[in-house]
C-alpha cells in the first residue's frame, strides 16, 4: 500500500490507493498509479530519477489545480519515507492528474566574484606555483584565494611581499613585478566543507574516504557538478537527504543487510563479471621555476596502476599534487574496477538505501555487493537493486 500527503499552501490531501486508514488517520482513494522509484548515481549523486505519481481528479478538491507546484510526501505501508519534495504536474486530462516528482536543484555555483565579476579562485589544501588574482596592478595587490601565502614568486624567484590574508583576504608585493606571478598557499579548509557551506547543508563524512585534497580552483563551476567529479575521483558516493550532505566511501557502507533467504528470479538476475582495463593512469601537470632564462614553466608528471586484462586505459585528472596520495586514489580505483556488477530482484518493498551492503546467496553464486542502485516497483511489490559485488561462484 502507498499513501501521500499532497501540500499546497495551508491545505493538506491524505491520499492512498484504495481508501486506509493509517496513524489515527483516513487516507483517502485518490492515487491511480505510480511509477517506479529508481535511485540510481547520477556521476556520484545518489539521486531520485523522474518518477510520476497520478490521483482521480476528483480527489484533488479544495487545491488549485491551475497552480502546478505542490509539496508531497510519499510513503509506504512501514511509514518509510520513499519521496518527500516537490511534486509538478505535467499530466490533466480531466479524469486523471499526473505528477512529476522532482528531486531538488542545486545551482549554486562554487566560486564567489568581485564587484568587477571575476572569478576569485579558491585554494583547498596546500598547493605550489599557483596564479593569484590580481585585484588592484598600482599597487601590485593578489587575492590570497581564501588561503596563507607562505612565498610569492615573480618568474620563479621568490619576492617580498605583505601578507594581508587575515585582513582582508588579500597581499601585497613590495615591489612591482617584471613577470608572471604565483604563490604557494595554503588553506585548512576541505574541498567537502566548502560545498557543503556553499549548499547550506551539514557534511556527514562518517563513511567517506579521505577528504583531503590539495587543490586550486581557478574556473568557475557549479557546486554540485565539483561535488560530483570529486566523488567519483576519490571513490565516494554522496546524497542529500533534508538538510544533510552524506558522503559515502565505495569501501565502506552504511549498514548491513542479510537475509535468510531472497526470492532471485532467474529472468530477474545478471550477475556478470566486469570488463576491466589494464591501466589506470593520471597525469597532471605542476609548475616549476626553470633558470636560463628565469621563468615560470611547467612539468607534467604522470602515475599508473595496472590491471591483466584487456588492454585498454583510463585516464583520471587528479585533485592533488602529491604524488603519494595520487597513488592512493589509483590503487582504490583499481579495487572497485575488478569488481563485478551484480542485479538482483527481491520479492516485496525493502528499505535498502544507495550505500548500504547487501548479502546474497542465488543457486550458482553468493557475496556482498555495495548498492549503487535501487529500484522500488511499488505495484508489483518488487525491488531490484545494482551494486559493485564481492562474487563468489557456486
Amino acid at each position: 500500500m502507498i499513501y501521500c500527503e499532497l501540500t499546497q499552501g495551508a491545505t493538506t490531501l491524505n491520499l492512498s490507493m484504495g481508501g486506509m486508514e493509517k496513524n489515527s488517520k483516513f487516507y483517502d482513494e485518490g492515487i491511480t498509479d505510480v511509477s517506479d522509484f529508481n535511485f540510481a548515481l547520477n556521476g556520484a549523486w545518489a539521486r531520485l530519477e523522474d518518477a510520476d505519481i497520478s490521483f482521480l481528479r476528483t480527489s484533488l478538491t479544495g487545491v488549485n489545480i491551475n497552480n502546478r507546484e505542490f509539496t508531497i510526501k510519499v510513503f509506504l505501508e512501514n511509514d518509510w519515507n520513499i519521496f518527500n519534495g516537490s511534486a509538478i504536474i505535467i499530466d490533466n486530462d480531466g479524469v486523471e492528474v499526473k505528477m512529476r516528482l522532482k528531486s531538488t536543484d542545486y545551482t549554486t555555483e562554487l566560486l564567489s566574484v568581485d564587484v568587477n565579476n571575476q572569478v576569485i579562485p579558491r585554494v583547498f589544501g596546500s598547493v605550489t606555483h599557483a596564479n593569484p588574482l590580481l585585484l588592484d596592478d598600482t599597487i601590485y595587490k593578489y587575492h590570497c584565494a581564501y588561503g596563507t601565502p607562505t612565498t610569492v614568486f615573480d618568474d620563479g624567484l621568490s619576492v617580498a611581499f605583505t601578507d594581508n590574508s587575515g585582513a582582508d583576504g588579500t597581499m601585497t608585493l613590495t615591489n612591482a613585478p617584471v613577470g608572471e606571478v604565483s604563490f604557494n598557499v595554503a588553506t585548512t579548509t576541505t574541498y567537502l566543507a566548502q560545498i557543503a557551506t556553499i549548499l547550506s547543508l551539514t557534511l556527514d563524512v562518517t563513511k567517506a574516504n579521505t577528504n583531503v585534497v590539495n587543490f586550486f580552483q581557478s574556473t568557475q563551476i557549479n557546486a554540485i557538478d565539483a561535488l560530483s567529479t570529486f566523488c567519483e575521483y576519490t571513490e565516494n558516493i554522496f546524497y542529500i537527504t533534508g538538510t544533510t550532505l552524506y558522503i559515502v566511501a565505495k569501501t565502506s557502507f552504511v549498514a548491513q543487510y542479510a537475509k535468510d533467504a531472497f526470492e532471485i528470479m532467474k529472468d530477474g538476475v545478471d550477475i556478470q563479471e566486469q570488463s576491466i582495463v589494464k591501466t589506470i593512469r593520471a597525469e597532471w601537470e605542476v609548475r616549476k621555476p626553470q633558470i636560463n632564462p628565469t621563468i615560470l614553466g611547467t612539468q607534467t608528471k604522470s602515475l599508473s596502476v595496472n590491471i591483466l586484462s584487456d588492454g585498454s586505459t583510463i585516464d583520471i585528472t587528479p585533485f592533488d599534487e602529491v604524488n603519494a596520495n595520487i597513488q592512493t586514489i589509483l590503487n582504490a580505483k583499481k579495487v572497485q574496477i575488478q569488481k563485478s556488477n551484480v542485479l538482483i530482484t527481491i520479492a516485496d518493498i525493502h528499505v535498502l538505501a544507495i550505500g548500504d551492503e547487501l548479502s546474497f546467496d542465488a543457486d550458482y553464486a553468493s557475496g556482498t555487493l555495495f548498492i549503487t542502485g535501487v529500484n522500488y516497483n511499488v505495484i508489483d511489490a518488487q525491488t531490484t537493486v545494482t551494486g559493485l559485488g564481492n562474487v563468489t561462484w557456486s
